[in-house]
């Protein structure tokens, strides 16, 4: 029984390890999706930067267009001018020359806005168009160095499934099943170390006499509150322990 429970004291202390790996393992794919997402984001900046250059650079040259059909209709009216015989008819034709004297002031303006605007759209999408590039090196970095992490963690599992092979050998059948049903409830804690007269995992202090019983590492106990099977690690054989 006493080889049984220190054998179990190290199973449980590799099989929170392998608990550890695991979730890190299960990270991996979510961080991978996380960079992906992060890519994408930059990716979408410099898309959005873009369509709205070219709407604005669209829009500019519509103007410029339109410039051009305000400056043609103008050249008639002046060449109208001259034509006109009547007061009325002169001055409705210089009233349509002023209008589009105005209408080419405006628009030339808004010309000139967008001209500006447009200018610092491309400076801005230069910046992060140099933001992509970087953030691309730097996303594929942490992907390889993911890749290799899942490496080193999967290799470690193997080893720590191989040591955790080794301790199931020397637990006897209904000693292990009493462990893992007390570690399926108890989120993979089947055992509790007694230490200072109380159970370290409830923390609910010990009779005097199980905590002197517990003390002797030659039987199965269990605390009378969370049902963890105790033992002291003061006594642990040192070739028993394990760093794993």
């Amino acid at each position: 029984m006493g080889e049984g429970l220190w054998s179990l004291i190290s199973l449980q202390e590799t099989d929170l390890k392998i608990m550890d790996l695991n979730r890190k393992i299960a990270e991996i794919p979510r961080q991978l999706t996380q960079l992906d997402e992060q890519l994408a984001s930059y990716d979408a900046a410099v898309a959005r930067n873009k369509e709205k250059l070219g709407e604005t650079q669209k829009e500019r040259r519509r103007l410029e267009g339109e410039v051009e059909l305000l400056c043609l209709r103008s050249s008639k009216y002046k060449d109208q001018l001259m034509a006109v015989k009547k007061n009325d008819e002169y001055t409705a034709v210089l009233k349509e020359i002023e209008t589009c004297k105005i209408e080419i002031a405006r628009a030339e303006d808004r010309i000139l806005e967008y001209m500006e605007f447009c200018d610092a759209l491309e400076k801005e999408t230069k910046a992060k168009e140099g933001e992509l590039r970087i953030a691309r090196g730097q996303i594929k970095q942490s992907k390889e160095d993911l890749d290799q992490l899942s490496i080193e963690l999967q290799a470690e599992l193997s080893r720590l499934n191989e040591q955790r092979s080794a301790f199931v050998g020397h637990i006897g059948r209904e000693l292990l099943a009493t462990y893992h049903s007390i570690a399926n409830q108890r989120r993979g804690v089947a055992l509790a170390e007694a230490k200072n007269e109380s159970c370290q995992a409830c923390h609910v202090r010990l009779r005097p006499q199980v905590f002197s019983d517990v003390r002797l590492n030659n039987q199965i106990i269990m605390c009378e509150s969370c049902m963890r099977i105790l033992y002291w690690k003061g006594d642990v054989p040192a070739e028993v322990r394990t760093d794993a």
